[in-house]
């Protein structure tokens, strides 16, 4: 009999347990549900405006700091970009104008690539080079300053011949480029076998009066005699021997010079024309017009682009940014005086962050700040994540 009751009482002991854990188990569940669900904030997107943090009753938004925005006035160029992207007014801007000096405008164009809004109105000049009228002179080569000019380059290979009297006009105008001409016999002199004494012929043609006769042989005084070479015309027996020059292969720059001066047909000039034709690459060229203005031969004609004008700057289109100044090399691009400065209104800014996205040139200082759910506060009621402009809460 004892046994049966304290079966019983076990039995009640355990249909009461059971009870209790299915009343108690859907409590228990929820109070699990709030104590892992919640809102989180996604740090990427958040700007710390703070908007969530004001509708939060129960203080759950951790956000010591709040973000800020202001400009940088030494970067700020007054482009209004900025201006352009708040939604809300907070910025005020009052942007500066450029204009071109028409009049030391060089219409390079180098400026047109800096100006993304197509701003500046240049008619720009080309250049070329009519290959028959190059001299070669090269006079336009030091002047471009993007090696944009090839000038076809014949190669020249300069030797003296038979011709040459030796008179020595060569010698200094090649010291004046490669010193490679010098003397090889420095004087003229008579060979006494080959004389007959007959010196009339040879001394009636020298006008220095270099040449006279001396123990039956002509003599040729070297102080006077000049190079002119007259004398070797009238010797019939081949007596005089005149002065030669040679020319160092390894010093000769090719410059021809000898070849200009020199009277006697000395000289021969062999060359091999460069298949190439002397020409503008105008990948490279900036239209200043610096080899225009040195060529003298007419060599380098200049073409105006389709629809001259005056340089100027489209106030439609221009967005003041600023970029085509620094782009121009002749410094002929000014910039006008502003109104104001531009700046950001604090109590009109919401912190979204959309004038530092649209700023081109880092004048937007930011201090980002990004805020945090403190899970043992918030009571899920889930209004940070309706008033978040930037969609940076979400539920857990």
């Amino acid at each position: 009999m004892e046994n049966n009751k304290h079966d019983r009482r076990k039995f009640m002991e355990n249909v009461g347990k059971i009870s209790l854990g299915l009343f108690v188990a859907p409590f228990l569940k929820a109070c699990d549900k709030d104590m892992y669900d919640g809102f989180v904030v996604n740090q990427k997107h958040c700007t710390g405006c703070g908007q969530c943090k004001d509708v939060c009753y129960y203080s759950a938004i951790d956000l010591p700091i709040p973000t800020t925005f202001k400009v940088a006035q030494s970067n700020c160029v007054n482009c209004k970009l900025c201006f352009n992207a708040c939604a809300y007014g907070a910025v005020n801007s009052s942007p500066h104008t450029y204009k071109i000096k028409e009049s030391e405008c060089k219409e390079c164009g180098q400026c047109l690539p800096a100006c993304e809004y197509g701003a500046l109105q240049i008619s720009t000049k080309s250049y070329s080079i009519i290959d028959e009228n190059c001299t070669r002179c090269r006079s336009c080569l030091p002047e471009c300053p993007e090696d944009a000019i090839y000038i076809n380059t014949p190669t020249y290979d300069y030797n003296i011949n038979d011709n040459c009297v030796g008179c020595g006009d060569c010698i200094p105008v090649c010291n004046n480029q490669g010193r490679a001409i010098s003397y090889l016999v420095t004087n003229y002199y008579v060979k006494s076998l080959n004389c007959e004494g007959c010196i009339e012929k040879c001394s009636s043609r020298c006008s220095q009066g270099a040449i006279t006769l001396k123990y039956g042989k002509a003599f040729i005084d070297t102080a006077k005699c000049t190079k002119c070479g007259d004398c070797l015309a009238g010797c019939n027996y081949s007596a005089i021997v005149n002065a030669k020059v040679g020319i160092n292969q390894n010093k000769c720059t090719d410059c021809g010079e000898c070849s200009y001066v020199c009277n006697h047909s000395g000289i021969d000039e062999t060359v091999t024309d460069d298949p190439k034709p002397s020409q503008i690459d105008q990948t490279k060229c900036i239209s200043c017009g610096a080899c225009y203005k040195v060529c003298e031969y007419d060599a380098i004609p200049v073409a105006q682009a389709e629809n001259p004008g005056n340089p100027h700057i489209s106030e439609a289109k221009c967005v003041s940014c600023g970029h085509c100044k620094p782009a121009c090399p002749y410094q002929v691009i000014e910039q006008g005086n502003s109104s104001a400065a531009t700046s950001i209104n604090q109590d009109k800014c919401t912190k979204c962050g959309e004038c530092f996205k649209a700023c081109n040139d880092e004048a937007i200082d930011a201090n980002i700040y990004t805020a945090k759910i403190k899970q043992q506060s918030c009571n899920k009621c889930g209004k940070c994540e309706t008033v978040c402009p930037e969609g940076a809460i979400s539920e857990m």
